[in-house]
């Protein structure tokens, strides 16, 4: 192998290569921090305005949040 291409080969802090299950690891990672912060937003969004003010933000805010699509986190 070239040394250029070596150079640039992704690895993981141990220094292995990934493989498939690198790319499969981080959709799951992604997709349980996706679904943390939905059942945050979620119970937010149950709250009434006068604790939203509390916490810093307003119900647009939060609907907004809400309507993101998935994979815009």
């Amino acid at each position: 192998m070239s040394q250029i291409a070596e150079t640039f080969r992704p690895t993981t802090p141990s220094g292995r290569q990934p493989g498939l299950l690198g790319p499969v690891r981080l959709v799951l990672q992604r997709w349980c921090e996706h679904r943390r912060k939905r059942r945050a937003l979620i119970h937010l969004a149950g709250l009434d305005d006068h604790l939203l003010r509390d916490v810093g933000i307003t119900r647009g805010e939060l609907y907004h949040e809400i309507a993101r699509t998935t994979w815009r986190w």
